[in-house]
């Protein structure tokens, strides 16, 4: 049974509930102000699975990373998180995407989100710039496969304590894990949003490829997504 499957029925109920959420004559400002009484229980979850991650590495030095930000909800979700409770530190944000959307070329990637997730890299700044999040979030419109190298190299102090990888792509994900994995304070925790996923199969393909089929993966028994996270022994 695909993961998909067993979630089927959930899944239904959520996108009717949406459908008549969106019939309702609801301030839009509700929806900012009084967001809890709208989301779901499994979006929930994922905010409250990144605040426990983020937790783990409080007074750590280090940055966070996220690849794959596409409209930048968990991206500035961390940066929130930042500037609640490190005020004082110089712990960034960097988010990393190309702003173009999924593209898959390896043989071991499945199709599945092929030209989806395209992000809306001017509305994430300007909404960055309105949130007085300039300082924190920090925005590398890049190919990664062909950049992040020469990026690291030139960027020899930039150390992380969490990475979040939520790109689903062998080939992003093999460059990430071999050059962002060594730059993971002892500590850090590495998160992936597909691992251990038969919808995706491509991103367990290169997490055993590049960091070994020994590597303690963990999850996060009340959320669904992301799928797994290791801490850096």
């Amino acid at each position: 049974m695909l993961e998909k499957e067993k979630f089927s029925a959930q899944d239904a109920e959520f996108h009717n509930y949406i459908a008549a959420l969106m019939d309702m004559d609801i301030p839009p400002k509700d929806f900012v102000h009084q967001f809890p009484l709208f989301t779901g229980g499994v979006n929930l979850a994922r905010y409250l699975f990144f605040y426990e991650m983020y937790k783990k590495t409080l007074g750590m030095a280090g940055h966070i990373c996220e690849v794959g930000i596409w409209k930048g909800s968990s991206f500035m979700y961390f940066s929130k998180l930042v500037q609640i409770f490190e005020p004082h530190s110089q712990t960034q944000v960097h988010g990393f995407d190309w702003f173009k959307g999924m593209d898959y070329k390896d043989q071991r990637d499945t199709s599945v989100h092929n030209g989806q997730y395209s992000g809306e890299k001017e509305t994430l700044l300007k909404l960055i710039e309105l949130q007085g999040l300039t300082a924190t979030s920090v925005v590398h419109d890049m190919d990664v496969t062909k950049d992040i190298v020469p990026f690291l190299e030139a960027n020899l102090s930039l150390t992380f304590k969490v990475i979040f990888l939520d790109c689903a792509v062998y080939e992003v994900l093999e460059v990430c894990l071999k050059n962002l994995w060594p730059r993971l304070v002892k500590g850090g925790v590495l998160i992936f949003d597909h691992a251990n996923n038969q919808e995706v199969p491509q991103e367990q393909a290169a997490i055993r490829d590049v960091l070994g089929s020994d590597l303690a993966l963990m999850s996060w028994p009340h959320t669904r997504t992301p799928t797994a996270y290791v801490q850096k022994a």
